[in-house]
């Protein structure tokens, strides 16, 4: 098996002000999710995608995946203190895409803001094939102080 050299550029160097925090001064974030749907897996994709071995119905995922366009409040899709004894569920479109539920169950999930209404519906996905993109900071943390 080959290694792998992530690179990045450094590109600037300064103090943050004192509101900022690298989580608490998100706005945004892009994550990825692999699929990989095919009846045999490619082993060289192995580690990096999520194994799918049957046909996925990526018309109702999209439609589903639009209904998370805009702003909403997620409460049902985060994680939260782990003594709430819900499992942690995370493969709401792979369900959706299997026609095990509708599409329109989305809505109805986010309304509830209630992750145990989640926890009814979707599975769990391995999380190691979740891949961060980019990320969104408040523009008026990363000002530079006045000093």
């Amino acid at each position: 098996m080959g290694s792998f050299l992530l690179t990045s550029e450094l590109r600037e160097i300064a103090a943050a002000t004192p509101e900022s925090h690298a989580r608490f001064s998100v706005k945004s974030k892009v994550y990825h999710y692999k699929i990989y749907n095919d009846s045999i897996m490619d082993p060289f994709r192995r580690r990096y995608v999520y194994h799918n071995a049957y046909k996925l119905n990526t018309a109702a995922m999209r439609e589903a995946a639009r209904l998370f366009i805009g702003k909403h409040d997620f409460s049902a899709f985060v994680n939260v203190s782990r003594n709430d004894r819900v499992p942690d569920p995370a493969a709401l479109l792979l369900q959706i895409g299997k026609e095990a539920i509708p599409a329109d169950i989305v809505p109805k999930i986010l309304a509830t803001r209630d992750r145990r209404e989640l926890a009814k519906y979707a599975l769990s996905a391995p999380p190691h094939r979740l891949c961060l993109v980019s990320v969104k900071y408040n523009e008026e943390h990363l000002r530079l102080p006045s000093e």
